[in-house]
């Protein structure tokens, strides 16, 4: 009983630090997307050619599947309405 005494407590210890490490991630990039805002309004970040690509491909793949789902979606309607 003793060591499971021990070994719940240094469980609950462990979870109370994993709590505190999300945390002080959280406030990270809290703080470096205000950065990130703040440098895009006065227009001194650059996005470089590879990110600029990535987000065009992000951008076209989930226009692409929404298009998609969109498309199959209307249809499934028009059947039913049948």
């Amino acid at each position: 009983m003793l060591l499971l005494k021990f070994v719940l407590i240094t469980a609950g210890n462990a979870l109370l630090l994993a709590a505190a490490v999300v945390l002080g991630y959280d406030v990270y990039n809290h703080i470096r997307a205000r950065r990130r805002i703040g440098a895009a309004e006065s227009g001194t970040e650059k996005l470089t050619e590879t990110e600029l690509k990535l987000r065009t491909r992000l951008a076209s793949a989930a226009t692409a599947v929404l298009l998609a789902h969109a498309q199959r979606r209307s249809t499934a309607i028009l059947s039913a309405a049948e």
